[in-house]
């Protein structure tokens, strides 16, 4: 961590669980920025929170998920992903080890931009770089849409895809 400024307030409620309450708080390494309001609310095990993203640099971002995550996915990002996601917003309201909650269970909203990703899907695929755009997620949904894109030698101008489900095996 780079630098961190933070105004939180903790208090103990109902049967010694805990409520935390952050405003204006800020985080900065040196492979993203970001700032966030929110509370948290331990006997409800709900998290509100608002989160703005200046820039994430995707090459390292498995460094910052949850030790929870999933060895493939950590190994997939590790391996396959470079470039850069800028000025996501990401709102979420739930319980936090429910996400990216089922149909009724919580929201997460996420919109971010997409600047020079390359991403191989998977062995004998073609890779796919350049990649610009907009990301959108809403709880399980996914959706890419693109502005610029190369496959092999093919020049992608627009095109989207979307994920209904991606917790789905």
């Amino acid at each position: 961590v780079s630098q961190m400024l933070a105004n939180i307030n903790w208090k103990i409620e109902s049967q010694n669980k805990f409520r935390l309450d952050w405003n204006n708080t800020t985080l900065s390494t040196p492979d993203f920025s970001l700032t966030s309001n929110g509370t948290y609310k331990q006997a409800e095990s709900n998290l509100i929170c608002n989160i703005a993203v200046k820039k994430v640099n995707l090459a390292d971002v498995y460094k910052y998920l949850p030790l929870t995550t999933d060895k493939e996915l950590i190994d997939d990002l590790h391996k396959n992903v470079t470039g850069e996601i800028s000025n996501a917003q990401i709102t979420i309201n739930g319980n936090p080890t429910k996400i990216p909650f089922a149909t009724g269970n919580g929201k997460l909203n996420i919109q971010a931009k997409l600047n020079n990703v390359s991403y191989l899907y998977a062995y004998g695929w073609p890779k796919v770089t350049n990649l610009s755009g907009d990301v959108t997620e809403s709880n399980q949904k996914i959706k890419f849409v693109t502005t610029n894109a190369t496959i092999n030698n093919l020049h992608i101008k627009t095109g989207s895809v979307s994920i209904d489900n991606i917790t789905a095996k």
